[in-house]
């Protein structure tokens, strides 16, 4: 299983990374977040 990391505000994220974000995992395309 992929440890995700809670995304918090002002955490850097690249594209492409997985986060959990508000109990469900998103992907950061670069410019939002986007539902798998």
């Amino acid at each position: 299983m992929i440890h995700l990391k809670e995304w918090k505000r002002g955490l850097d994220r690249n594209k492409g990374e997985k986060w959990l974000v508000k109990n469900e995992i998103r992907i950061w395309s670069g410019k939002r977040w986007y539902c798998e």
